[in-house]
């Protein structure tokens, strides 16, 4: 049998490339809109998905089995500065995507726990999204879009995707490892808590969809907690010292609280998160 030919949009961005390299065996080939990475492998192809043009040759030219969808600008305060880019970027093009996909090729989209807006404590798959955020808008448009023209896809709603300091991610979770690990110090809200995903935790679900028929959306996150004890647990299991330099604070982000039911996801793929 022959491996299943992968397009990955947005591989210059901090989870495509994880998944790149996981999946390097497969000859995946990767699309980057501006990197600052010079040293870019030589399946990576410069598109702008904005491009309706641009979109229907890399579809054409690669004629992916399966394409991991990632290109957004997933910052929700740049989208909020930004709208008009925010709109092109992640609404227009996935419209783009959406409509020349051909029949046949397997969609795998990220999404987020920002469809919702806080006010249910244990959002499931079935729970109406609420966005309160531009990026939550975009995002739950983009999976109307999504449901209502393929067949087959799958639609990961996730949290805050972080790894344990990792320079290249913008988490707030990495940022605060890599201070720690150098000694200083760091204020992380107790009073705000999220649903998370490691990075590795989730490539190894993405590629663990490859082959599942099973489509549909699905909650994909670690259990509820605050920021401040996130990192107190990922210090502890990586052995930084983080007493004395990891301060509790307080912050009035909304909302104060976002969760993900994920038993869903659990049970297709039998296993748990942390």
């Amino acid at each position: 049998m022959n491996a299943p030919k992968i397009l990955i949009t947005g591989a210059s961005g901090f989870i495509g490339n994880s998944l790149y390299w996981h999946l390097n065996r497969l000859a995946p080939v990767g699309t980057y809109f501006s990197s600052t990475n010079t040293s870019r492998p030589t399946n990576w192809v410069q598109a702008d998905i904005r491009s309706n043009l641009q979109v229907v040759d890399l579809l054409q030219v690669h004629q992916p089995d399966i394409i991991f969808h990632f290109a957004a600008l997933p910052s929700p305060k740049r989208n909020n500065v930004n709208p008009i880019l925010g709109e092109e970027t992640n609404l227009l093009g996935t419209r783009h995507i959406v409509a020349n996909l051909p029949l046949s090729t397997h969609l795998i989209f990220l999404s987020t726990d920002k469809v919702f807006d806080g006010s249910s404590l244990n959002p499931t798959e079935n729970t109406s999204p609420s966005p309160i955020t531009l990026y939550g808008t975009y995002k739950h448009k983009c999976e109307a879009l999504i449901q209502s023209t393929i067949k087959k896809f799958h639609i990961l709603r996730i949290g805050n995707v972080h790894a344990l300091g990792d320079s290249a991610s913008n988490s707030f979770i990495d940022k605060a490892i890599i201070k720690l690990r150098s000694n200083q110090q760091v204020q992380a809200f107790e009073n705000v808590s999220r649903s998370y995903i490691r990075l590795e935790d989730l490539v190894g679900v993405l590629t663990s969809l490859m082959d599942d028929g099973h489509y549909g959306i699905y909650h994909l996150g670690s259990p509820l907690k605050s920021y401040f004890d996130r990192i107190r647990d990922l210090c502890e299991e990586t052995g930084i010292e983080w007493r004395g330099n990891l301060m509790a604070a307080s912050g009035d982000i909304l909302p104060k609280t976002q969760n993900l039911n994920v038993e869903k996801i659990k049970k297709l793929l039998d296993r748990t998160f942390t």
